[in-house]
């Protein structure tokens, strides 16, 4: 039996970041490798390696809404400094799905780190503080697709070396139906929706500018009866404000239904963008991958300083103007928008253009050049 190749998954105590990485691991082998007892029992659901040498489990304090962290998460300190050790000792190669700074003192040093991240950054990921002073602890990082690469080099000034042309992992199981509607038959099973009715998706982000603190709840609450929608929010949004929709689904018919990940079998991420005839979202990466889909898109808009910019749309405009919009101001018409874009659908001309501009290896080969870079990696590592 060959040994365990010395690949680590490098979480922190962001656990929902194992959905990147569970389609190269599931090619690659390694192991996870998280900050908590907490995050290692979350990362254990899904029967992968893991591993925990300190224990710091991230903790928040909220301000309304909003939730801070009491400690940055995203820093590597000294009181971490058996996991730096650790990897140092052990690891050929680290994968990152999140930049976290390491202090010079826990620095690694031994094996090679890469830089996945965890979408394809509609958001100019780079502006946040300091971030591209971190990335230069990093060997490498996914240039994601043409566009953003030239962004990354251009704009950002990062070096062309340390761009590697690799994606998305998950893109790959994205566009294995694409333009399908499969409905997972534990969803069908449940009884809780009923199969006559076309199925829509609503993917809020929460971090940054988002549509989930007031035009969401309107979608919510002026959502049509012959329809079904999947409410799936991001892993992070507060309890405080799920609760608001949560008695807003309570005066409904029974067609809105909350769909985390976890809470039927078999229905993640790509089972709900399957399930959906049409997908409602953000200025987020799971909007910019809903784009492989094939199928159509509405972008909703928030108010005030929660409301995305036209910048944050640059790489796909063409895709947002031929969508059909929801704000604040005609969500009462959602039956009426809902009828529009199914009925209107897609543009390949537009979509197949902005698939190209966006995304390395959208043609279902994105773990396999993962992969193959990793693998190469390790060895001139080991």
């Amino acid at each position: 039996m060959s040994a365990e190749p010395r690949i680590y998954y490098f979480l922190g105590n962001i656990t929902s970041h194992i959905l990147h990485a569970l389609p190269l691991q599931k090619e690659l082998g390694g192991t996870f490798i998280v900050l908590s007892e907490k995050a290692k029992r979350e990362v254990e659901k899904y029967n992968v390696p893991v591993i925990t040498i300190n224990n710091k489990p991230r903790r928040w304090t909220r301000f309304g809404y909003k939730i801070k962290p009491v400690f940055h998460y995203l820093k590597i300190d000294n009181d971490l400094k058996k996991t730096s050790d650790f990897l140092n000792k052990n690891a050929d190669v680290v994968v990152f799905y999140e930049l976290y700074d390491f202090s010079p003192s826990v620095r690694l040093t031994t094996p090679k780190t890469v830089f996945l991240t965890h979408g394809n950054m509609l958001k100019d990921y780079m502006a946040g503080a300091n971030r591209l002073q971190v990335l230069e602890q990093y060997d490498y990082m996914a240039a994601l697709g043409p566009y953003l690469k030239k962004e990354f080099v251009d704009k950002n000034g990062i070096s062309p070396n340390k761009l590697v042309d690799i994606g998305i992992a998950r893109t790959d199981e994205i566009v294995k139906n694409r333009g399908s509607i499969v409905v997972p038959k534990s969803l069908l099973e449940s009884g809780d929706i009923d199969p006559t009715k076309p199925i829509v998706s609503y993917l809020p982000t929460y971090w940054g500018a988002s549509s989930i603190y007031t035009v969401g709840k309107e979608i919510v609450r002026n959502f049509p009866d012959n329809y079904t929608l999947l409410f799936r929010p991001h892993p992070q949004t507060p309890a405080k404000l799920l609760q608001e929709y949560f008695d807003i689904i309570a005066t409904k018919p029974g067609n809105i239904i909350y769909a985390p990940e976890g809470k039927y079998k078999n229905l993640g991420l790509i089972e709900t963008f399957e399930a959906s005839s049409a997908i409602i979202g953000d200025v987020s990466s799971v909007m910019l991958e809903a784009i492989l889909t094939d199928k159509p898109l509405i972008f909703a808009y928030d108010t005030g300083a929660n409301q995305q910019d036209a910048s944050d749309y640059a790489s796909i405009s063409d895709v947002v103007e031929h969508s059909q919009k929801i704000t604040t101001e005609n969500a009462k018409k959602i039956a009426d928008i809902l009828s529009i874009s199914i009925s209107q659908g897609i543009d390949r001309f537009i979509w197949t253009q902005a698939t190209e501009r966006n995304f390395f290896d959208s043609d279902g080969t994105s773990v396999e050049s993962i992969a193959s870079f990793i693998k190469n990696l390790s060895k001139e590592s080991s």
